[in-house]
């Protein structure tokens, strides 16, 4: 992980995976929603898709961006 990434968020099963990647905090996202947190991100790499366009765009610093890899079926996530 790049000394610049210092969140990463996944299932409760994965947060010690995670950690050992070199994550200073990991969000089990099965507890926390990121996105309705008050903390905002320069990036978020989205690739399962599991939350809107809205709650991700919530989520961003105001120069953040967003990188997503997949999608959700559902067109309403968008």
């Amino acid at each position: 992980i790049p000394k610049s990434c210092r969140q990463l968020t996944g299932h409760r099963r994965q947060v010690g995976a995670l950690a050992a990647l070199g994550a200073d905090r990991v969000i089990d996202r099965t507890q926390d929603d990121f996105t309705r947190a008050s903390e905002r991100y320069d990036l978020i790499l989205d690739v399962a898709g599991g939350h809107s366009w809205r709650a991700l765009r919530r989520a961003l610093s105001p120069s953040g961006r967003v990188v997503l890899v997949g999608g959700h079926a559902h067109r309403a996530m968008l």
